[in-house]
């Protein structure tokens, strides 16, 4: 069962709207992230810090059995309750696809200055390292993925080809490194090494190669490991 609920500070009435199929995890999920400063609403994040943790509360304004309704009834309490933009919601619509330019700029800007700090880089890392431990919740953020890229693809093909772009310098040095194999032979690169292990499906031998690499031990279906070669 589809929850629609707000998050209402009660100092000024401002909210966020939202929809989950677990409120009880939402709604925790919501805390955390404000306490340890890392929420994706940055109005919230700010009024959270100046009013404190007492001053927000959890309404369920009304629940339904399809995904599609949930979206619908989402945008529309957005709208009545007027979340976006006087309240916390970063955009006006359940979907997420009409982010207005001026918040994915200080987003953008945000995000840039925290990862300059190598602190914050590395608690980013553990949280996410904590965060996918299990099979469980890899295989639950791999559902939330595929139903994401269903119900955006447009925004899904812009967001694979903007992390290509992103990538591309990185991935081309990365590519270019030479990788030695244990027992003495030395590749020109990932591509070359992977295509030795599996001359058939060079992807999934590229991919086993960088297994081999970060886990330090043979690649899966090979008695060879791989690592970089100094």
């Amino acid at each position: 069962m589809w929850k629609i609920y707000k998050l209402v500070c009660v100092e000024n009435n401002r909210c966020y709207v939202g929809s989950t199929v677990n409120f009880k995890r939402r709604s925790k999920r919501h805390i955390t992230e404000l306490r340890h400063q890392y929420h994706h609403s940055h109005k919230l994040q700010a009024d959270f810090n100046a009013y404190g943790e007492n001053a927000f509360k959890f309404e369920i304004l009304e629940e339904t059995d399809n995904l599609d309704k949930a979206y619908e009834r989402e945008t529309h309490w957005i709208t009545t309750l007027r979340s976006y933009p006087d309240g916390y919601n970063l955009t006006y619509d359940a979907k997420h696809l009409h982010i207005d330019p001026e918040t994915r700029r200080k987003a953008a800007s945000a995000n840039a200055f925290l990862f300059q700090d190598a602190a914050y880089r590395e608690k980013c890392r553990l949280r996410a390292k904590r965060q996918f431990a299990s099979p469980e919740a890899r295989r639950a953020a791999s559902e939330r993925q595929k139903l994401f890229v269903k119900l955006n693809p447009e925004r899904s093909r812009q967001n694979s080809i903007a992390a290509r772009r992103a990538a591309g310098p990185a991935l081309k040095k990365l590519l270019a490194k030479l990788v030695r194999r244990s027992d003495g032979i030395v590749y020109e690169s990932i591509r070359d090494a992977g295509i030795a292990l599996c001359p058939q499906h060079h992807e999934l031998g590229r991919s086993r190669v960088r297994q081999s690499i970060k886990l330090g031990k043979p690649a899966t279906d090979s008695e060879w490991s791989f690592k970089w070669h100094q």
